[in-house]
């Protein structure tokens, strides 16, 4: 079963240079609902909830009751200033995390302040921290104390950072809602089969169309309920199968312009050809009924466009108006492997239709056919018998979803521009402007890389190459889909960014211009720790917070909603039942005798799971996930290699934890080999650069540890460490592979 995820709410993160604000987590700083009522002094933005502010506060108080009466009394100030240390907008810095992966007993302190610090309040060390090597230091004297918990980049000490005027400017871009985004998704729709688009009419309702590929279209309303009727099915007209990866189907639907009053729309299809029995890709027009308007009348069906199909694969399917009110249609080259057809191919072919971009105009009828050529299409002035005057764009291998820039809502920068995901052959996927004329170069080529060394080499093949404005090879995805330019009102740190995605891996991008140039990064998306409201179950809400500085007042962003009727029933929207997080049980913590760091142990569990069941098998996972789960790893990613079985992972390995023995540090780098049970590869989709924490088996003679189907992954936050400690303590109940302190 699939489901679609729509763009809910967006975190704020700022750009990715050297001072940018991070917290442990690796996640940015954010506002509360509430103010701090301890670490005060991070009211605006700060990496501390209020629950963990009135731990902090529980903290301090457990700190101060055991002081001797000999301290001085301001000495509760320092204590106060250094606990609070981790709600600062820097903490990863200030711990030096982002650099090490781990994070120090005690953040780093300006030397002036730290000698004062020792000098005055030394007896409290031992009360805030537990590490050995600091309370050693901090017995031999203020140099060697201050020197110990000195950080590599002392831009970042305390209390020097608070008058930092280029990261106090990092904090105001982030008040300010300048820089990066990150995502939430919510579900929004589900019990779809392969749903493949999803578009709104531009009417002032918000209703929102989803098609099915097998030939349904739905309409959805704003709160997430579907009319229980489909608007259109074409499933008796539609060629498509049930077979895994048919890319036949309803692949697209437009609305007109002028919708709202003349009721037409677009839809392009695969159908068998009834007078010559051959597969083709259709663009036919239908309009709604008179008496409903969320029915289409089949009846009204006026075939536009028909192209013959020479194979049932690269079918294209996207369709738009453009700014123009002409209408732009994607079709694919004809599909098989490497545009096999004829000698140089269908999408350098120009007296076909296969491999191209068309641009026509609905409105009229011209030349016996249901629609007419615009006059200012690019190759109008060529002989019509060796040039189809139908092509705007050529060069094209699969274009699989584009999107309109509806322009910058003050400038109108960027006003009509289509920006397409082009799916490569074997090496490459792109991402393309489409320009009137513009040879896209498959096959010649694919990417800003040659595909066909003989046409790559001739000229007349390349003439009017547009290259992409981004290209990324198999090694970071597959399959690209093409998405859309934000120009919202709600998000204005996410305006211009073009956000796309890989079908393969699941992972999300963004194209930000820049002076003219395009560069790409991965979309972090928000986990149930970050898009969840805190203290909420894990399997019980889907309730997503709305935090006020990462987006602006929605009364300053009205939607302005026209009524419609609605003829029938609506089935209203039930979330579908969460996945399980990795935690599947663990004991509350409370009589481990087990610390790390000095942090104190973030409760995690959900109610009804605080203790170990009796039998390794719960509903939430297998016997096999317990028992024989014998090691479990944090590692960072370094480097992803993907292959057609198995995927190759080099990664950073700063703890491992072992039943038995507890966790150790060996901070050593390693590979992973990810494989499934069926040996082709459905493992998780690590993403460079984060940390995740992963639970498999160690595979003496290779030395590598193995991921497989049964592997519980998940990503890593540095206060996770003692409850996969708990977790494989009070869980793992087995354990088949004995410990060397020799084996990395």
């Amino acid at each position: 079963m699939q489901f679609i995820l729509i763009i809910f709410t967006l975190f704020f993160k700022v750009s990715l240079i050297s001072s940018h604000p991070q917290c442990l987590d690796f996640y940015p700083p954010f506002e509360n609902s509430e103010d701090l009522t301890f670490c005060s002094m991070y009211y605006e933005l700060s990496c501390c909830t209020v629950e963990r502010d009135n731990e902090l506060y529980d903290e301090y108080l457990a700190i101060t009751r055991k002081m001797s009466d000999e301290n001085p009394s301001y000495c509760v100030d320092y204590i106060r200033d250094i606990l609070c240390q981790e709600c600062s907008p820097y903490a990863a810095h200030l711990y030096d995390s982002e650099t090490t992966g781990t994070i120090r007993p005690l953040p780093g302190l300006c030397n002036h302040y730290c000698i004062y610090f020792h000098s005055l309040c030394s007896n409290v060390i031992p009360l805030l921290t537990e590490d050995s090597h600091l309370r050693k230091m901090g017995k031999r004297g203020s140099v060697e104390f201050c020197d110990a918990v000195e950080i590599p980049d002392m831009d970042y000490c305390y209390p020097n950072i608070l008058d930092n005027a280029d990261l106090n400017s990092e904090l105001d871009r982030a008040l300010g809602g300048i820089g990066d985004g990150c995502l939430c998704l919510e579900e929004f729709a589900n019990g779809l089969r392969n749903p493949v688009l999803a578009v709104h009419a531009n009417d002032s309702t918000h209703r929102l169309y989803v098609a099915e590929q097998l030939g349904i279209i739905h309409v959805y309303l704003r709160n997430g309920s579907r009319i229980d009727k489909p608007f259109l099915d074409l499933r008796k007209a539609v060629l498509t199968s049930t077979r895994r990866g048919d890319e036949r189907g309803l692949l697209g639907l437009a609305f007109h312009p002028n919708y709202k009053e003349n009721n037409r729309l677009f839809v392009f299809y695969t159908t068998t050809d009834e007078e010559t029995d051959t597969d083709t890709v259709r663009v036919s027009e239908f309009s709604t009924k008179v008496n409903n308007g969320n029915r289409v009348d089949t009846k009204s069906e006026k075939v536009i466009l028909q192209v013959v199909e020479p194979a049932a694969n690269h079918n294209g399917g996207q369709m738009l108006f453009g700014t123009d009110g002409y209408l732009y249609v994607s079709i694919g080259d004809g599909g098989k492997a490497g545009d096999p057809f004829g000698k140089y191919g269908n999408a350098q072919n120009m007296t076909n239709l296969l491999g191209k971009i068309l641009r026509i105009d609905v409105d009229s009828e011209d030349d016996g056919k249901n629609y007419a050529i615009p006059p200012t299409n690019p190759f109008v002035y060529r002989n019509k018998n060796r040039t189809r005057h139908e092509i705007y764009a050529y060069g094209v291998r699969n274009m699989w979803r584009c999107g309109m820039d509806a322009g910058d809502l003050e400038t109108g920068e960027g006003r009509g521009r289509i920006i397409c995901g082009d799916v490569g052959q074997s090496a490459y996927e792109e991402v393309d402007i489409i320009i009137s004329g513009g040879n896209y170069g498959w096959r010649a080529k694919e990417g800003f890389e040659c595909y066909d060394e003989e046409m790559c080499d001739d000229p007349q093949w390349l003439v009017d190459e547009v290259l992409p404005i981004h290209a990324y090879p198999h090694t970071v995805g597959k399959s690209v889909i093409g998405g859309h330019i934000y120009r919202g009102c709600l998000f204005p740190n996410m305006n211009g960014h073009y956000i796309y995605g890989d079908f393969m891996n699941g992972r999300l991008f963004k194209l930000v211009e820049n002076n003219g140039t395009w560069e790409n990064s991965d979309i972090c998306l928000g986990d149930s720790i970050h898009c969840y409201s805190p203290g909420l179950d894990f399997l019980g809400s889907n309730e997503v917070i709305k935090l006020s500085f990462l987006r602006r007042n929605p009364s300053e962003c009205p939607i302005n909603e026209e009524g419609f009727p609605i003829k029938g029933t609506i089935t209203p929207f039930t979330p579908s039942k969460p996945k399980p997080q990795y935690i599947t049980c663990m004991s509350d913590g409370s009589s481990m005798g087990f610390s790390h760091r000095n942090i104190k142990l973030v409760h995690l569990h959900r109610p009804g799971i605080t203790t170990c069941p009796k039998t390794c098998n719960t509903p939430l996972m297998t016997n096999v996930t317990y028992c024989r789960s014998s090691f479990a790893i944090v590692v960072q990613i370094q480097k992803v290699s993907v292959f057609n079985r198995y995927k190759e992972i080099k990664v950073l390995v700063p703890y491992l934890y072992r039943l038995d023995k507890g966790v150790r540090r060996p901070d050593y780098e390693d590979t992973l080999i990810a494989y499934g049970r069926s040996r082709k590869c459905p493992c998780p989709n690590f993403q460079v650069g984060m940390t995740y924490i992963i639970t498999g088996r160690y595979e003496r003679s290779t030395k590598e540890f193995v991921v497989s189907e049964l592997s519980v992954v998940q990503r890593w936050y540095w206060y996770w460490n003692i409850q996969l400690y708990a977790y494989l303590n009070t869980c793992n109940k087995a354990s088949s592979l004995q410990w060397e302190d020799n084996e990395n």
